[in-house]
């Protein structure tokens, strides 16, 4: 599963790269043509939405063989629990993801609308955390009552472990969407 998050991220994040314009198409062309250089099937004077989701399957699919192998070719010391680099650190294409993932670090993660972001959304998170924390440990109020109501598979009559774990729970399974939907409702921004 790490593997197969490795490979997804680090790829469609020079995806996303380019759709934020923090690449050009010739800087995202690059990268992930680093990955399969010997490839003779690519056509660049394809338009640039068939060229990325082209070299992003392309990549995707380089990738997936060579950590395939090196599972295969590893599977002894991973079933004992004795191989612990990340797989993708260990296949023939691996410094080029290295680059790749290192370029998108540099201009996306710390772009200040990034950073902007993340710090929103921690918060949000935090909010939503502490009012509905609130919420648990006050349930008589009817502000905390109507909250409650929005929590899956919450009972009155769980445990305070399970009704946190619950709220917990729900708020961990949130996009970044719903995060900022039931934030402005639980702030009282939002009616709908």
């Amino acid at each position: 599963m790490e593997a197969a998050d490795d490979i997804c991220y680090r790829v469609i994040d020079v995806e996303d790269a380019l759709k934020l314009n923090r690449l050009s198409l010739k800087e995202a062309e690059d990268l992930l043509r680093a990955i399969f250089p010997s490839e003779r099937s690519y056509r660049p004077e394809w338009d640039e939405g068939d060229t990325i989701s082209w070299l992003r399957a392309k990549a995707i699919g380089v990738l997936i063989k060579q950590v395939s192998e090196t599972v295969q070719a590893n599977l002894p010391a991973l079933m004992a629990g004795k191989f612990s680099e990340p797989l993708i650190e260990r296949i023939q294409a691996g410094p080029a993801v290295a680059a790749a993932y290192n370029t998108v670090k540099k201009r996306v993660f710390a772009w200040d609308r990034t950073v902007s972001a993340e710090i929103a959304g921690a918060q949000m998170i935090t909010d939503v955390l502490e009012r509905l924390i609130l919420a648990v440990e006050s349930p008589a109020s009817y502000k905390n009552k109507i909250l409650l109501k929005i929590v899956p598979h919450y009972k009155d009559d769980m445990s305070t472990y399970a009704k946190i774990l619950t709220v917990t729970d729900f708020l961990a399974g949130m996009t970044d969407t719903y995060l900022q939907r039931i934030h402005r409702r639980g702030t009282g921004h939002a009616i709908l």
